[in-house]
């Protein structure tokens, strides 16, 4: 079953292959500590007992990225998605920040608001990822992160989603790694 809705799809096809304890979806986070916006949504949050995996799940058969400048000559991205629907018709969005950005921006925010109800999520383990049910990548990278590492896309087996949820705390565990040294 292929959905238009990258949520369902998610949710029905991919979930049901990993081993998870549970799950939220759109989670509204009012306080958004670590972004310049004051509110927002995290698409999906997977407990499992390796941890805590934040995800952005994001629509489209195919993406744009433009690369410009800010005024004050910061690097900027725009992701320009397009949807094609079962007719063939398309139609198209764009954010202005990248999907990892908003990842890590989320899994911060997350972070803070849940050791501050709980410290004992202090020594929980969490983990990011971008999940792109119907975009196969053709190796573009962007921004400062490695996010390739961090991508489920269409190219991937929905047989592996478990694999790349264990690789996702894998990545997040040898960078903490790397920082203790």
């Amino acid at each position: 079953m292929q959905s238009n809705y990258p949520e369902r799809y998610v949710r029905e096809e991919l979930l049901p292959n990993i081993d998870h304890i549970d799950y939220l979806t759109n989670v509204r986070i009012e306080d958004m500590h670590h972004s310049r916006k004051r509110r927002g949504e995290v698409d999906l949050i997977i407990f499992t007992s390796e941890g805590i995996l934040v995800c952005e799940i994001k629509g489209g058969h195919e993406v744009n990225i433009i690369k410009g400048r800010s005024a004050a000559g910061k690097e900027t991205e725009k992701w320009k998605y397009i949807i094609r629907n079962a007719k063939g018709e398309t139609k198209s969005y764009t954010k202005n920040e990248s999907p990892f950005e908003q990842v890590t921006q989320n899994l911060e925010s997350f972070r803070e608001w849940i050791i501050n109800k709980d410290n004992s999520f202090k020594n929980v383990l969490f983990a990011r990822a971008c999940i792109f049910p119907f975009l196969k990548f053709d190796g573009t990278k962007s921004g400062p992160l490695n996010e390739m590492e961090i991508s489920f896309d269409a190219s991937i087996s929905k047989d592996d989603f478990n694999n790349f949820v264990r690789k996702c705390f894998e990545l997040e565990r040898s960078k903490e790694a790397n920082r203790s040294k």
